[in-house]
């Protein structure tokens, strides 16, 4: 086995020339902050769209929720989810570590024009809500045949 001696203060020897203050600072924050904590402190949550042949499913990852907690609006080809974070009872409970909090969000989707707005189905599963919009079915042109006189 061997041990490698890992320099903690990284950005000085990656970065020497950015000793200016805001240089410095700014890249002092980006090497030295964990990343999760910068994917806890991100209030939107991430979202799959799956396009399959008779319909768009729209995953949306939110765990910790309720169905009730999310409102689900469609006004005009314009759908928007959003949550609003609930004032939690303050605990006189201090955090020895804290990793993620309940946000607020919303996110809005453009639907295409295919899509039935009248059969929209969602359902919250495993920390998942789960959009599924239909899609309208293809107008086939009407053929007609023209006597000839």
């Amino acid at each position: 086995m061997t041990l490698v001696k890992i320099n903690r203060n990284l950005r000085d020897n990656v970065f020497p020339a950015f000793h200016a203050p805001f240089y410095g600072n700014l890249i002092s924050e980006l090497l030295e902050k964990p990343f999760t904590q910068a994917w806890a402190n991100n209030p939107i949550p991430p979202v799959n769209i799956v396009d399959s042949e008779n319909s768009y499913e729209i995953h949306l990852a939110s765990p910790g929720h309720k169905k009730e907690d999310f409102n689900v609006l469609l006004e005009k080809d314009l759908l928007t989810i959003s949550l609003e974070e609930k004032e939690a009872e303050k605990e006189d409970s201090k955090f020895t570590r804290q990793e993620f909090r309940i946000h607020s969000f919303k996110r809005s989707f453009n639907l295409p024009e295919n899509s039935d707005l009248n059969s929209i189905r969602a359902e919250y599963l495993d920390g998942i809500l789960k959009l599924t919009i239909n899609k309208k079915a293809e107008e086939k042109p009407e053929v007609k045949k023209v006597e000839i006189i």
